[in-house]
């Protein structure tokens, strides 16, 4: 890289930039969350050298000693489909059997700095750069949810419907209804509340462990006062949050999941097929991203069948 201070790096023919949280191939250019970016730039500030999983768990999720969890691994994979060009069979982003994962530079690039600050003082969530298209009914409906009712939503649908984008475009669009901040929890496959709060309290930026954490996360929640949660990928039982609600009365918390799940008092929100117009315009932009070079589609009987084919969800 050309300084020390450089947030970008290449890995083969794919350039990452970490403060725009994208990686760029020549052929089209992908999106990485703030946990991928904190993960890379973790792993690339020692690059060439083996990270422990233990570390990754303490320094980019923020767990507590001790704590198991497949996180890492699941983390790693998806990275992988982002940044190698066979990612069954990666030469950047190394697995080393029983010890933890590597990540080989190449043409003498040296690391960069530690992950970009994500945060500011009062944290506020925001959309992805690219546009957002369609689902204005859905959006509609958690503006509503801002008026009273239960204070926990729940946003439902299949895999690849939109449940994470539509929440991350609500709290940049409501920022002023969350003065006490917002956050994106990925829970990627965490499967109890113990490792949740560990998860929760990363986000936050709580340092330490031991103690009730459920009863800390509790109490700083209700310091933020007016303030969104957003729980992606929640996969068991929420009742969990019933604690939190009651000790923050100004939290309201949204989640994201395949199906509905236990929780305390909650509005449902249902991510079904998009229209046809609105399904078509996303798969152009997403066409436009990978071939930016490609030209409007025409309406036609094939292009029809091919958003049915996909559920109307391109």
């Amino acid at each position: 890289m050309s300084s020390p201070a450089c947030q970008s790096f290449r890995l083969g023919l794919a350039t990452v930039h970490l403060d725009r949280r994208e990686v760029v191939h020549p052929d089209r250019t992908l999106t990485l969350t703030a946990l991928e970016v904190r993960l890379l730039a973790h792993l690339a500030a020692q690059a060439g050298s083996v990270v422990s999983r233990d570390e990754l768990l303490r320094e980019v999720w923020g767990y507590a000693e001790g704590v198991r969890t497949r996180a890492p691994h699941h983390a790693i994979t998806r990275i992988r489909k982002k940044v190698e060009a066979e990612p069954a069979e990666p030469v950047h982003l190394i697995s080393v059997y029983g010890e933890g994962y590597r990540l080989d530079a190449i043409d003498g690039h040296s690391a960069p700095p530690p992950a970009p600050d994500l945060t500011t003082t009062t944290p506020q969530l925001r959309d992805r750069p690219t546009r957002f298209i369609g689902r204005r009914s859905e959006l509609d409906q958690l503006a509503g949810w801002l008026q009273g009712g239960p204070r926990v939503l729940t946003v439902i649908g299949p895999a690849g419907a939109g449940k994470t984008r539509l929440c991350s475009r609500f709290a940049e669009d409501n920022a002023v209804a969350f003065p006490g901040g917002s956050w994106l929890v990925e829970l990627d496959g965490l499967d109890g509340p113990e490792l949740v709060a560990e998860a929760v309290a990363a986000a936050l930026q709580i340092q330490g462990s031991g103690g009730d954490r459920m009863t800390q996360l509790a109490a700083v929640l209700h310091a933020r006062g007016p303030a969104l949660l957003v729980l992606d990928d929640l996969q068991f039982n929420g009742n969990f949050l019933a604690s939190w609600l009651e000790t923050a009365p100004a939290l309201r918390v949204m989640v994201t999941a395949r199906q509905r799940q236990v929780l305390p008092e909650q509005q449902a929100v249902f991510l079904r097929a998009m229209p046809e117009a609105d399904a078509t315009a996303l798969l152009q932009a997403r066409a436009q991203i990978r071939t930016p070079q490609s030209v409007p589609f025409a309406a036609s009987d094939a292009l029809t069948t091919l958003i049915e084919g996909l559920d109307g969800l391109p």
